[in-house]
């Protein structure tokens, strides 16, 4: 297992990685793409958040999702884009998703290094919020 994914502060504001998912609350599940990661729980399951509260996400490849499940994705420096497979403090395992037009800089099941800042060759962005 990974490390924690830690907030990042920048100034005075706090930023989290950001991401997409369904969550379960209570009987009713809410999906949404405002959601953010609170934690790494496991090395594919995390604790996150959004408007409608806090829960369980399973890490996923793929823009369907299902209760329990989330993505989140990252930018390489020529814009394409890659769901996150598995995340840990420095690297990130990658699967091919959008084409930007210039190409992937990366097959899938390859690892790259990350950011919260700009990609650049040999790390790709991931995206945040506060």
């Amino acid at each position: 297992m990974g490390r924690p994914i830690k907030k990042k502060f920048f100034g005075n504001v706090n930023y989290a990685i950001s991401v997409s998912s369904y969550l379960t609350t209570g009987t009713q599940a809410i999906s949404t793409s405002g959601s953010y990661i609170v934690k790494q729980e496991a090395s594919h399951r995390y604790l996150v958040q959004n408007t409608e509260g806090q829960g369980q996400c399973i890490l996923v490849n793929t823009s369907t999702l299902t209760a329990g499940t989330m993505n989140m994705i990252a930018t390489d420096s020529s814009s394409s884009t890659y769901f996150v497979t598995k995340l840990t403090s420095h690297r990130a395992s990658l699967t091919q998703y959008t084409d930007s037009g210039f190409g992937f800089e990366y097959d899938t099941g390859l690892v790259s290094g990350w950011t919260t800042a700009t990609a650049t060759a040999g790390i790709v962005h991931i995206a945040t919020r506060y």
